[in-house]
């Protein structure tokens, strides 16, 4: 988004003159403009005036678009009283409009059939151990051979991942930083996933644009000198998160620790479902199976934590790779993405999908000014005791005690 905070009407003499000068052609083209339903004119509490259209209203601030297409950030304060009234009654009209309708989560089961997907087979080199598949959205890269039939349930849940995103209300299209296809390495052995980055403690990473995950965790068994596939052997989510992780890393800069984590953590233990689908909504039952599996680990409910971790950046935060300050950070962000997502508010979870849609529409490089930003609009100018108390109200209706 082109869009610069400013100061309403505190221009120089010539931005003046060009204001005034668009204000004019915009009056004399008024019929357009209220076909079109976009410009009005707006006046300031000096008695300054400019035509401009509302795009939306963020915190305090309404963003207006100049006639010279320039989108400025204005203290709603500074605006005379009508058209105070005028933004009060805009963010109120009916639920029934496009926007506000889409600001929910999907209702149903999202699939994908493996016989829809179609996999082209690439450069195969036997001695390099090294065999290139296709899908829409993927390329694979495997250390041993694999059957198209097989190929075609394996990148099923890749795809399934991009399908899930294309139905969030986030307008949200997935890219690779770099080609039009997102780097899947497929590894065999052991040997073959250390050598490609990865550690003994996982079975699949991403970096950058790039992924790595084992065969044994995609369900691949050895029969004979092929491998055949066997949904019951991979383990449950491990795809859905390293996808989720690999499709956000270019824009992981404009969220927040717990938001990239929580998005993440969300596909993977909530969204993602044993039957290999994914839903988003009556998720109520899954969240408690996750929370208990957690606490198995020693990892407790700690509201005082959550909110500290509601509060990291990316160049102030804990980083320690400890086991149990993994699974907290874990279960901490998919607390605060159920509780914004679920719980906060009126229950849609509007204020997390404004959020997320702009972080994937912004076109501005990432910043950790946009980071805070965004983050702030979130929370909406609460304190962390109101957001503390309500998420211990709000999770104790749902059967989850919180702890402070």
């Amino acid at each position: 988004m082109n869009m610069k905070p400013v100061t309403l009407f505190t221009l120089n003499a010539l931005r003046a003159a060009t204001l005034i000068s668009g204000l004019m052609l915009g009056m004399a083209n008024s019929e357009a403009a209220a076909q079109a339903g976009a410009s009005r004119l707006w006046t300031n509490q000096d008695g300054r005036s400019v035509t401009a259209e509302l795009v939306e209203v963020s915190g305090p601030n309404v963003v207006l678009k100049l006639s010279n297409g320039v989108q400025s950030a204005v203290p709603v304060s500074n605006l005379s009283r009508p058209d105070q009234d005028f933004i009060r009654n805009w963010q109120s009209r009916p639920s029934e409009t496009p926007a506000s309708m889409s600001l929910v989560w999907p209702a149903g089961v999202v699939t994908v059939d493996p016989k829809s997907i179609a996999v082209t087979v690439g450069k195969e080199d036997p001695a390099a151990r090294q065999f290139h598949y296709q899908s829409g959205t993927f390329e694979f890269i495997t250390t041993a051979p694999l059957a198209g039939s097989v190929m075609s349930e394996v990148a099923s849940d890749f795809e399934l991942i991009k399908t899930a995103f294309s139905k969030l209300p986030w307008a949200w299209e997935p890219r690779p930083k770099e080609g039009k296809l997102f780097q899947i390495y497929l590894t065999e052995t052991e040997d073959d996933y250390i050598a490609m980055g990865g550690d003994d403690r996982s079975s699949a990473m991403s970096k950058n644009d790039k992924t790595f995950i084992k065969f044994k965790a995609l369900g691949l068994k050895k029969v004979g000198a092929r491998y055949q596939y066997d949904s019951r052997q991979k383990e449950p989510g491990r795809v859905a998160g390293v996808t989720t992780r690999v499709m956000y890393w270019d824009v992981r800069g404009r969220m927040s620790p717990w938001t990239a984590n929580g998005l993440e953590s969300f596909m993977r233990h909530l969204a993602y479902q044993s039957n290999g689908t994914i839903q988003f909504t009556a998720l109520e039952s899954t969240l408690k199976k996750e929370i208990k599996e957690q606490m198995g680990y020693g990892v407790d409910l700690s509201v005082r934590r959550m909110l500290t971790y509601m509060h990291d950046t990316w160049d102030n935060r804990d980083n320690s790779n400890v086991v149990k300050k993994l699974l907290e950070r874990k279960l901490d962000a998919i607390l605060l993405t159920y509780y914004f997502g679920y719980l906060d508010g009126d229950g849609t979870g509007a204020g997390l999908h404004r959020y997320f849609s702009k972080v994937f529409k912004q076109d501005k490089a990432s910043s950790a000014a946009l980071s805070k930003q965004l983050m702030e609009e979130l929370i909406a100018g609460r304190s962390d005791d109101q957001i503390g108390q309500d998420m211990v109200t709000k999770f104790e209706a749902i059967g989850i005690k919180l702890s402070p």
